[in-house]
């Protein structure tokens, strides 16, 4: 086998292909080398990724995946972080599942609660219709002592137009703060009753003796009303992050 060493490898003419091998060949690069490109094509010439030469890429929506982000709120002091769709575009019929990221939550004050209020009004009410949750929570203190997982009835909602609790952790030092998922199923439909589950870190109780709070809440929004508004509240002010993704 021939072997040609050079330092690089032109078209004809500029603007035209260049072809390596033919049908059913392979063109192989060593181990250690490396292929540079701002741009890898099909054999259409459709891009399938494209950079900007800075690290910036480019990729084909059908290699994306699914998960696209819808908003994310960064909020200091407010009563309640809000998303509702008169305000977020493709919230909340472009997706049949919804993704909510809590980012470091903070209450303002001690002994609070996290909550997650429904509006099937784009907000102008959050008590509409009723609520059937679940509530249990597992965890660990300091002194290596745990918690068995245990249902909460003391923080279920039976047929109840209140806010769900998510988390009793009251989070009292400054340094703790809520963290942690809720997932929202098919909120624009408007046939079926909706569902909505949640997993949330928190801490209870001083530095000294803080408690580590794993909690779970789950429910059904008994209403066929699509659901085109939530919040997130505590008993004081917050401050923190909120993402929220949709899942196709």
């Amino acid at each position: 086998m021939s072997k040609i060493n050079v330092n690089a490898v032109a078209p004809s003419a500029t603007g035209t292909t260049l072809t390596l091998g033919t049908t059913g060949d392979s063109v192989t690069i060593p181990t250690g080398g490396t292929l540079k490109t701002d741009k890898i094509a099909d054999a259409g010439g459709n891009s399938i990724i494209s950079s900007d030469g800075s690290g910036g890429l480019t990729i084909d929506s059908q290699m994306s995946g699914s998960l696209s982000l819808v908003s994310s709120q960064t909020f200091s002091g407010q009563a309640s972080v809000e998303f509702k769709a008169s305000a977020i575009t493709n919230f909340n019929t472009a997706y049949p599942i919804y993704w909510v990221k809590v980012i470091n939550i903070i209450p303002s004050s001690t002994g609070g609660t996290l909550r997650i209020g429904f509006s099937n009004d784009d907000g102008s009410s959050y008590t509409g219709f009723n609520k059937t949750t679940t509530f249990m929570r597992w965890g660990r203190s300091m002194d290596g002592t745990g918690i068995a997982p245990a249902v909460q009835n003391t923080f279920d909602l039976d047929n109840s137009s209140g806010d769900p609790y998510i988390s009793t952790a009251d989070n009292i030092e400054a340094d703790l703060s809520w963290s942690g998922d809720i997932w929202l199923w098919n909120f624009g439909s408007s046939t079926l009753y909706k569902h909505y589950s949640s997993r949330i870190i928190g801490q209870y109780g001083a530095t000294t003796a803080v408690t580590m709070y794993d909690e779970w809440s789950s429910g059904v929004l008994k209403t066929t009303l699509d659901i085109d508004a939530f919040k997130l509240l505590s008993q004081s002010n917050i401050t923190g992050t909120v993402n929220l993704y949709g899942l196709s």
